[in-house]
């Protein structure tokens, strides 16, 4: 029971975690709106607006209000670009990140305050806790989900204003609600993607796509520059950026060709 309803703004990708949390928070009797995040142009393989469509149809279903944030040049300015000048100075950028720091808990709460919101609430799955003066970012009681990391950008005035409903429950336990409350909710991968680029959770598969994108989005980008990077202080060697991609592909498993005019990194 909550002694004040709270007007918070929830951000809804159309997937189950953020569709659980909007229904526990409305359950809970706050006053939830649902916004959802409109990031590429709406064409090419950069554009989809399935998510959008899901999440307004999620929020149809709990009864809520749903707004879409337009954000394409604030992402292309703080993320894309970025995520390009990384690469081009040898360096691994982190887009999930920028992306929280600067556009989730950044600009689109500032358009969830211009609606009314006190608060900002997403899907992911971590603890916020008061330590002495400060409040700490604090990793999820199920570690399995565990998304501390990617939040631990934020600021202090950041905090202030989140909630995070599904910080202390388990994957399992978010699954389980959602068909207990007949969320129809679309099966995505358990991972976070930029242009296609995967980045690895506990219970799913390494992805690509089906065409490559996040190395064919990083040929057109940078098919046409070089940089040096260091290897160990001393030894310099000249690599294509679209290199790093491929390597750290590699790693995860990925086997993946260079496109054409854009030779894989040489060591």
């Amino acid at each position: 029971m909550i002694t004040k309803p709270l007007r918070i703004a929830m951000a809804m990708s159309g997937g189950v975690d953020s569709s659980v949390a909007a229904a526990l928070l409305s359950r809970a009797g706050h006053s939830v709106t649902g916004m959802t995040m409109h990031l590429y142009p709406a064409c090419g393989a950069l554009g989809t607006s399935g998510p959008v469509e899901e999440a307004r149809r999620i929020a149809a279903l709990l009864g809520l209000p749903h707004h879409v944030a337009e954000l394409t040049e604030p992402f292309r300015r703080h993320v894309v670009d970025y995520f390009l000048s990384e690469y081009r100075g040898g360096r691994t950028p982190n887009p999930c990140v920028r992306c929280n720091q600067r556009i989730k808990f950044g600009v689109l709460f500032e358009q969830a305050r211009n609606l009314g919101a006190e608060y900002l609430a997403t899907g992911h799955y971590v603890r916020i806790i008061p330590h002495e003066d400060r409040l700490a970012v604090c990793r999820a009681e199920y570690r399995e989900k565990d998304q501390s990391y990617v939040l631990a950008g934020l600021s202090q005035e950041q905090l202030r204003y989140v909630r995070f409903p599904l910080g202390s429950q388990s994957k399992d336990d978010t699954r389980a609600m959602a068909r207990a409350l007949g969320l129809d909710v679309r099966k995505t991968p358990g991972m976070l993607e930029i242009m296609g680029r995967p980045f690895r959770s506990p219970d799913a598969p390494v992805f690509l796509g089906s065409s490559g994108t996040a190395v064919r989005f990083l040929a057109a980008a940078c098919a046409t520059l070089e940089g040096e990077a260091t290897l160990d202080g001393t030894a310099r060697m000249r690599e294509r950026p679209i290199g790093d991609l491929l390597e750290a592909l590699r790693l995860w498993g990925v086997e993946a060709d260079a496109p054409t005019g854009c030779p894989p990194v040489r060591i």
